[in-house]
Formats: C-alpha cells, structure tokens, sequence
C-alpha cells in the first residue's frame, strides 16, 4: 500500500513536470516519451480513483489519457499545445488534494 502511494506521487509530480517542461523549445523525441509517460500514469491513476471510487478523478484521468494518447495522437501546433501542456500539469498537481484516501481505510 505504501508503494503504491509512493509511486501514485512520483508519477503525478514527474508527470505534472514533463508537462510543464513540455512548453520549451525540445526535439520531437521528448513529446513522444512524454505523451507515453502520462498516458502511463493517466492510466495508473485511472485504476488508483476506480478502486478508491472516485468517479470524477477517473473521468478526468480518462481524459487526459486520452489527449496524451501515444498511440492515435492529437496533432495540434506548438501554440495549442502549450496552454493544455500547464492546464494539465495544473489539474495533475491538484489531484493531490482531491484523491486523497479517507482516513481508517
């Protein structure tokens, strides 16, 4: 149980950092990895509020998922992507204070 809360944190907090790294000037190789890391921890995340029953966090989860989709990409311009790169490191950050566990569990 503890590992998995270690490992929801890394992810979110290494997640929210790739997206907001994301508005640089970078090779295309790094927008690849990053849509695969967060695709990854979207998913995990995904499994983490279902089993907490959280079904708001598992919808917004499932969004960003699927706009950071690897596999059927959303082409957008660099201009575009920028805002939705810090809007979703933003939303991935406050989970934190929404998808907390209840106390005694």
């Amino acid at each position: 149980m503890e590992s998995t809360k270690t490992l929801s944190a890394v992810s979110r907090v290494a997640s929210s950092a790739l997206l907001a790294i994301a508005v640089a000037s970078l090779p295309y190789g790094y927008f690849i990895f990053m849509r695969w890391f967060v695709c990854a921890a979207c998913v995990f995340h995904i499994y983490l509020s279902y089993t907490m029953r959280k079904q708001l966090s598992v919808v917004v989860f499932a969004v960003l998922a699927i706009l950071f989709n690897p596999l059927v990409p959303i082409h957008l311009n660099k201009e575009s992507w920028m805002p939705i790169d810090l809007i979703s490191a933003a939303v991935i950050l406050s989970s934190f204070a929404w998808l907390r566990q209840k106390q005694g569990r």
